[in-house]
C-alpha cells in the first residue's frame, strides 16, 4: 500500500512482516518502556541503520580548497569525528580526508584524541579557511 501526498507523488510504502512471538513480546517491552513510540517506529529506525551498513559511497568531485571547508564546518558541527563518518558523510574519498586531516593538525585547528582516528576541533575560526 502506498502514501501519496496532495500532489499525487508516493512519499511511502506500507511494509509487513510476520515475526516469532518472542520478539514481538522483546518489542512490546521497548515500546512500554518507552524506548519507542510504536513498532513500526522501532522497524523505520532498525531498516534505516541496517541501510547504512550497505551504503555505497559516491565521492563528489571537488576541490582540496572547498573539501576543506567542508571539513571543518563538520568538524564545528560534530566536534568529535571519526575519519570515515566525515568521508562517508560528505561524500569525499578517504584519501582526500586524511590529507586535509593532516594539514589541519600541522596547523593545530585540529588533534587526533585516540589510536582509533578519533579527532577534534581546536581553534577553528570560521573566517579561516
Amino acid at each position: 500500500m502506498s502514501e501519496i501526498s496532495k500532489n499525487n507523488k508516493e512519499i511511502g510504502k506500507t511494509i509487513a512482516t510476520k515475526v516469532p512471538i518472542n520478539i514481538h513480546n522483546q518489542l512490546m517491552n521497548l515500546i512500554e518502556n518507552g524506548d519507542y513510540l510504536s513498532i513500526s517506529d522501532f522497524l523505520r529506525e532498525a531498516i534505516r541503520e541496517q541501510l547504512k551498513t550497505y551504503k555505497v559511497a559516491n565521492f563528489r568531485e571537488i576541490n582540496y580548497f572547498d573539501a576543506k571547508k567542508e571539513v571543518l564546518s563538520y568538524f564545528i558541527k560534530y566536534n568529535d569525528c571519526f575519519l570515515d563518518e566525515i568521508a562517508i558523510d560528505l561524500e569525499l574519498e578517504f584519501e582526500l580526508v586524511l590529507n586535509i586531516i593532516n594539514d589541519l593538525i600541522n596547523e593545530e585547528r585540529v588533534v587526533k584524541i585516540s589510536n582509533e582516528e578519533l579527532f577534534e576541533k581546536r581553534r577553528i575560526d570560521s573566517d579561516t579557511y
